[in-house]
């Protein structure tokens, strides 16, 4: 997934944060297609982007799973075929919800919304004696208008109507990184409740349901590839290159219906009309070679040369200094003037021939051996039109409509800039302030000489400042967040109530800074946390790190009543070490706890997360340097305990002595080796036991050099026992140029 793919359903409306559709004040909430007011019999609620409705007296009780029934419309049809679908349910007594409106619709089927969930607008929750008959009804019943296929899921041909195994009632479990994912129970265990084409094994369908399931393509319906690459994927279709005829080409797929943009266009019309723009300009080498248009089933293919080379944002993260050590600053430099030529050219070339791209930012655009080129033209214009609306990057374009003449200029500068000064791809600040952090920025680059400014305000910025815009923001009608934040608040059930992209952080980072913490702000995020239904694992986004925060700001009992349905709901095994979601960061947590509430089996617990780190340390397991999900992280997790019990950097034997538990080992040194004893507290054995004496030392030691060199990304790393020194390397400094009091 792309970051584009990751913020852009968030994206889709003027508000000053990252934000839902359904969010309140969004103008796609304007045109409502569920019923307005109650129905007798009936009782409804609105969750999210769905309204739900369940008879008051059911004839029997919802089942906990079973086939869903999903009818699929284009935002042009969804109030008929909604109204249509919901009477029928209605008259058979059976729960169902549907998206609140129009608009909520053309939001789910957008270019850059979730494949997966896209083309319901309608489900349905029948019982198992009730489905057959009710799913042939809204077959025959229901207008079979054109609409999006749902993916992975059964059709029942000359219909609307399509079908999916899952739970009616939630069911939640957490995957491998601890993230809450909705379960379904298969064989009496819960299983992740999988949607689109990798679904979970599910019992047979009726068999008149059967007999009505549309058949799958013609096998004669193929395209004639090998090779194939997914280069990526989004609503509309794939991208990909594949061997086409002996040649290495770009296959661009826009299937029937899908990725619809702002004015409800399909990727279709979009895929045609850029096949039109690349023919024109074909032979001027800024743009892929055109080579073919293809019908194969329900989807369209562009055929087009593949590029060489890489693109902008590639180098820009790859050779750019502030995103490299040492990395040659005078040849990107270099390298960023070249650019600036090529792009003045590729522009004016487009713009002579009639085209204006609309879509330019790092992305689209790749420098290769035959020089710069665009790629993606999906949203330009053709003589002054073009079909597509909405689907420019937003911090390239702000335009929402089909972009004008000075559109690719507009966003020329813009991409100069972002090559100079990457931090302004997410500054969505007023001109001065951008203009000062260009002004800034290309000085640090560039290295000009001249000092740069700590503020280019006039008069010194208060705290209180920024601590009165943090509150204003607060909303604590919001269950699923008290502060706005990074989309991954709805991503992932629960993270924003954490600390690392949540409500727990904020207050947390508030309560640092010396200021009183409303508690009527406390009080709303332990009643969001007690709501939670599956507790999501971990010190970043999960509960463990939830827990901490409230512990720090002075709410005991809480955080105590959180740890104890942590240890309830289970801890993570040495498969998972790392600090954001595994055992390193619950070990700090729980022993912290322990420690503060005077609980002996937090402490106990800490002790076996500590020790299956280490075991995953031992058991030699791949990673990377980092601090969330990295050895970085690890180290620093279990830097208290080493002051708590050194151990020696090369292990050694233990002997027991009369004040507590000798550990003996030898270091190596710049000047030689020495011998050390430490004393440790007998307590051990009650505080569930220390890890192997040289598995926490050895692992700080050898990740802390994978983080620090970038050159330990392969191969064997020292083993602790065997020092190295360097030529630059004088006493008292390590050998990565880092302050030293004792060896490394």
């Amino acid at each position: 997934m792309t970051e584009m793919d990751r913020v852009s359903p968030y994206m889709l409306w003027r508000s000053p944060f990252f934000e839902v559709a359904w969010a309140p004040g969004s103008p796609f909430l304007r045109t409502p297609i569920r019923p307005e007011g109650p129905i007798p019999g009936w009782v409804g609620r609105d969750a999210g982007p769905w309204s739900t409705w369940a008879p008051l007296a059911p004839a029997e009780p919802l089942p906990r799973q079973g086939w869903k029934i999903h009818v699929s419309a284009l935002p042009r049809d969804a109030a008929a075929v909604v109204g249509a679908a919901a009477r029928i349910c209605r008259e058979q007594g059976v729960a169902h919800k549907m998206l609140r409106t129009r608009e909520l619709v053309l939001a789910s089927q957008l270019k850059y919304a979730d494949p997966v969930q896209s083309g319901k607008v309608f489900t349905c929750y029948p019982a198992a004696g009730r489905l057959e008959a009710l799913a042939l009804r809204l077959a025959d019943e229901l207008p079979c208008l054109p609409h999006p296929p749902v993916q992975g899921e059964p059709h029942l041909a000359g219909s609307p109507v399509s079908l999916r195994h899952g739970a009616f009632q939630a069911e939640w479990l957490l995957d491998t990184a601890g993230t809450p994912r909705p379960g379904v129970r298969v064989d009496g265990a819960v299983v992740e409740d999988r949607r689109g084409i990798e679904q979970h094994s599910a019992p047979g369908l009726p068999a008149a349901l059967m007999a009505r399931v549309e058949a799958t393509s013609p096998e004669d319906e193929h395209l004639e590839i090998s090779q194939v690459r997914l280069l990526h994927r989004s609503n509309a279709g794939g991208v990909y290159s594949a061997q086409w005829h002996g040649r290495r080409v770009v296959l661009k797929e826009a299937r029937d219906h899908c990725g619809l943009d702002l004015e409800e266009q399909p990727a279709g019309i979009r895929l045609r009309h850029e096949w039109k723009a690349l023919r024109r300009l074909a032979g001027t080498g800024v743009a892929p070679e055109p080579l073919d248009h293809l019908r194969v089933g329900s989807s369209e293919f562009l055929v087009m040369g593949l590029v060489p080379g890489a693109s902008l944002a590639t180098v820009l993260k790859t050779r750019h200094p502030s995103a490299v050590p040492n990395a040659d600053r005078t040849g990107y430099l270099e390298w960023l003037d070249g650019v600036s030529g090529r792009l003045d050219e590729l522009v004016a070339t487009m713009n002579r021939m009639g085209i204006v791209h609309g879509d330019l930012h790092p992305g689209n655009l790749m420098d290769g051996p035959d020089g710069l080129v665009a790629i993606d033209f999906e949203s330009c214009t053709i003589d002054g039109a073009g079909p597509s609306a909405g689907l420019h990057h937003p911090q390239f374009s702000r335009a929402r409509d089909a972009p004008d003449d000075h559109a690719d200029e507009s966003a020329r500068r813009r991409i100069m800039a972002v090559l100079e000064v990457p931090a302004l791809i997410s500054a969505d600040q007023s001109g001065p302030v951008q203009a000062e952090m260009l002004r800034v920025g290309s000085q640090e680059l560039r290295g000009d000489g001249a000092p740069l400014p700590t503020s280019t305000r006039t008069e010194p910025l208060r705290v209180e400042e920024l601590v009165e815009g943090i509150k204003a923001f607060a909303d604590p009608s919001r269950p699923e967040r008290l502060f706005p934040g990074d989309p991954v608040q709805f991503q992932r059930p629960g993270a924003g109530l954490g600390l690392l992209h949540g409500s727990a952080g904020v207050l947390l980072s508030l309560h640092l800074l010396g200021e009183t913490v409303d508690q009527p702000l406390l009080d709303i995020l332990c009643e969001q946390i007690r709501a939670l239904q599956v507790l999501p694992r971990g010190v970043a986004d999960g509960a463990e790190g939830m827990a901490w925060a409230l512990l720090r700001m002075g709410r005991p009992d809480e955080a105590e009543q959180l740890l104890e349905r942590c240890i309830a709901r289970g801890l993570p095994d040495a498969d998972c070490p790392w600090w954001a979601n595994g055992t390193a960061g619950i070990a700090a947590v729980l022993d912290k706890a322990g420690a503060a509430l005077e609980r002996a089996d937090f402490t106990r617990m800490a002790g076996q997360q500590r020790r299956l780190t280490c075991e995953a340390l031992e058991s030699g397991m791949p990673g990377r340097a980092g601090l969330l999900h990295g050895w970085a992280g690890v180290g620093l997790a279990l830097l208290p305990f080493e002051e708590r019990w050194p151990v020696s950097w090369t292990g050694g034997g233990c002997a027991p002595t009369r004040e507590g538990t000798a550990v003996h080992g030898r270091t190596g040194s710049h000047c030689g080796q020495r011998q050390q004893t430490h004393a440790v507290p007998r307590s051990w054995g009650a505080r569930g036991g220390p890890p192997r004496p040289d598995a926490a030392s050895r692992l700080i030691w050898r990740r802390r050099c994978r983080a620090l060199s970038h050159r330990r990304g392969r191969g064997e790393l020292p083993q602790p026992s065997r020092a190295r020194s360097r030529p630059d390397t004088g006493p008292g400094r390590s050998s990565y140029g880092v302050e030293s009091s004792g060896p490394w």
